[in-house]
């Protein structure tokens, strides 16, 4: 497949996961979802400062992932604006 472009509005979330335990198994998943790609561009909206650390910390899981972009906002008109400069 082409590209993927996902706007997650998650500011009504709460993440249920720590660190070490429930996140980092996730990326072993990600990373054979992300063979159908191209590319990924993840815009990530979030209000909540705990959500947003965990987040972080994921991110700095998958930042070595070629082809997965990963970004959070606090508004939806920044990650929109993101993901528009993503698709040029």
């Amino acid at each position: 497949m082409d590209a993927v472009y996902i706007l997650d509005d998650s500011c009504k979330a709460t993440t249920p996961f720590t660190y070490n335990a429930d996140i980092t198994p996730l990326t072993d998943g990600l990373a054979k979802k992300l063979r159908a790609y191209r590319k990924v561009s993840h815009a990530i909206i979030m209000n909540n400062p705990h959500d947003a650390v965990i987040t972080n910390l994921y991110k700095l899981l998958v930042e070595n992932f070629p082809n997965y972009n990963l970004m959070i906002f606090s508004t939806e008109q920044a990650a929109l604006q993101w993901l528009k400069l993503e698709q040029i």
